[in-house]
């Protein structure tokens, strides 16, 4: 039985992820495959797992608001 692949766009998978200021090394070691991986499907070359997907879309949403209050925290020792 072949396992269920999908297609994403990954334009929008590598924009999402320049955007959290991530590579596509920590990107994989936090979806736990290779950089390569994250590559073939920023490239379109790979279709995602079922498995793969859900981990890709979980990291993007737990990591996005981390990401966000890191750019928005004021430098210490700064004046308002």
């Amino acid at each position: 039985m072949r396992t269920q692949r999908y297609e994403v766009d990954g334009r929008r998978v590598k924009l999402a992820r320049v955007a959290l200021g991530m590579t596509q090394r920590q990107l994989a070691q936090i979806v736990g495959v290779s950089q390569e991986l994250v590559s073939a499907w920023e490239l379109g070359a790979r279709r995602l797992t079922a498995e793969h997907l859900q981990l890709l879309v979980d990291t993007l949403q737990r990591v996005g608001p981390a990401a966000a209050k890191k750019r928005t925290r004021p430098a210490a020792g700064r004046a308002s």
